[in-house]
């Protein structure tokens, strides 16, 4: 399950990682691309995935590169796109050949002064793999909120859970708009959610959510429209 973490922790063990580079300037150099989004009527700050090298690549295994999509509503911060389904981006990093993983994930609630995040009590392994002159699709990644209660039993917001699905020709379509230059030989990595044996991973988003969603406005759709 997700388990809240206090700002303090999650932030810091954020900012004092040391920094993967995420456009390395090799001629040997692979794209990874990733879709991130929220459900229509699901709202965080942020959504932060977190990749490392894996154990089975050379190299530090303290840096960490990550990829967030920023659902703030500050008014610099507009989706990459927008349909009745969704709000998110399409996330790319230029990186060294190698064996890598996605490791962990840190949404947040709020902004200012009342924030909370939530994080994995427990790494996961995503592993990929970023082949010379090649594209590695990490799959889609789609936020949905949960409920919960606060101490005096009213309903709260929750973690998210994310629906993970394999996107690869509307992700890479939506990410060659930025970037044409991404490699047309493109190696699969969406991950099976049932492998990997987390709650908050679905191939099935439950009933349940997917009824208190509707009829929810994000404050993005509010302020941007269609």
């Amino acid at each position: 399950m997700i388990l809240l973490i206090a700002i303090a922790l999650s932030g810091c063990n954020a900012l004092l990682s040391p920094q993967l580079n995420s456009a390395y300037a090799g001629k040997d150099a692979g794209q990874a691309v990733i879709g991130i989004s929220a459900a229509a009527g699901t709202e965080y700050s942020f959504y932060r995935f977190y990749y490392k090298r894996s154990a089975f690549n050379a190299g530090d295994q303290v840096e960490q590169g990550n990829f967030t999509f920023d659902q703030s509503t500050l008014p610099f911060s507009k989706p990459e796109y927008r349909n009745e389904q969704e709000e998110g981006a399409v996330l790319t990093a230029r990186l060294a050949p190698g064996e890598y993983e996605l490791f962990s994930v840190l949404t947040q609630q709020g902004t200012g002064g009342a924030v909370i995040h939530y994080t994995p009590n427990a790494p996961f392994s995503i592993r990929f793999t970023i082949l010379p002159g090649a594209t590695t699709y990490l799959g889609h990644f789609q936020a949905y909120a949960t409920e919960g209660q606060n101490p005096a039993g009213a309903t709260k917001v929750g973690p998210p859970i994310f629906l993970i699905e394999d996107r690869q020709e509307q992700d890479l379509a939506q990410a060659r708009k930025r970037n044409p230059d991404i490699p047309g030989k493109v190696e699969n990595a969406t991950p099976n959610p049932t492998l990997l044996q987390r709650d908050y991973f679905v191939d099935k988003v439950p009933q349940e959510i997917l009824d208190k969603q509707r009829g929810r406005v994000s404050m993005q759709e509010f302020l941007w429209g269609g």
